[in-house]
């Protein structure tokens, strides 16, 4: 069985899909077959892992209306053994009338993607938007668990977890009772400042030390460098600082899942 994670924080800017695409590529570098679903409207997700010039047929709009297959719409990365469910602008049309049939469409990404994931990967990461609408509720609902990416020192990150822990525990009441929330994944840590040691220091206090990552991502140029370039930092700067906590991170999990 796939093992299927939803990231997701109720916060922009916390890199999330950082997250999903980065740690794909770093688990898809120790031989697992991963899937990234870009469930953000702003397709950021699929800009980083399609080669320019890649104009899919089919994305997750086809795949909901029902107008294509999922192996139709899953589409090889420029990454090996990392391929993408694609996501469009146009999905952003689709909500409102997603949302009057709530009950009867908010399990369809579940339904349609699970037996597939099964199937055919070991991960599967579901990048969801920046807010706790559809898209995330469809992801939680899909996923095993959510991992939720905060930025270090920023109290309305933070604001943004407590409201996606609020959402998860409803979800596992009333929909899915297997999804559980994995780790809190800290970015942008620079151990040097004062607000970063108490930051750190508060999340654990909240949550318990062992629902955060051991490994964090540290503040590094590398990333908006390895953004710019529309690639990972496992491949823009190998023996970088982001690359190795990438490495780290992606040896956790397996480590956690028994992988």
């Amino acid at each position: 069985m796939s093992v299927i994670i939803a990231c997701s924080n109720n916060k922009g800017g916390s890199g999330k899909t950082c997250c999903s695409v980065t740690l794909a590529h770093a688990l898809a570098n120790r031989g697992k077959r991963v899937l990234v679903c870009d469930l953000d409207t702003q397709c950021n997700a699929t800009s980083l892992l399609l080669r320019i010039g890649d104009t899919p047929r089919n994305s997750l709009y086809e795949l909901l209306s029902g107008t294509a297959e999922t192996a139709d719409c899953i589409y090889p990365s420029k990454y090996e053994m990392v391929d993408v469910l694609p996501n469009v602008e146009e999905v952003a049309a689709m909500e409102f009338d997603l949302i009057k049939e709530a009950d009867l469409k908010l399990p369809l990404l579940r339904d349609r993607l699970r037996p597939h994931a099964d199937a055919k990967y070991d991960f599967v990461f579901l990048d969801c938007p920046p807010n706790l609408g559809f898209w995330t509720m469809s992801a939680l609902i899909s996923a095993n668990l959510v991992i939720s990416p905060t930025v270090s020192g920023s109290g309305f990150s933070l604001d943004g977890l407590l409201r996606t822990i609020k959402l998860i525990k409803e979800i596992q009441q009333d929909t899915n009772p297997g999804l559980r929330f994995f780790r809190l994944l800290i970015n942008n840590v620079d151990r040097r400042t004062t607000m970063g040691k108490v930051t750190m220091a508060q999340l654990a206090d909240k949550l318990g030390s062992e629902m955060i990552f051991s490994t964090t991502i540290p503040a590094s140029a590398q990333f908006q460098q390895a953004e710019h370039l529309r690639e990972t930092v496992l491949r823009q700067n190998t023996k970088g600082p982001g690359a190795k906590a990438y490495r780290a991170l992606a040896q956790e999990v397996l480590d956690l899942v028994g992988g």
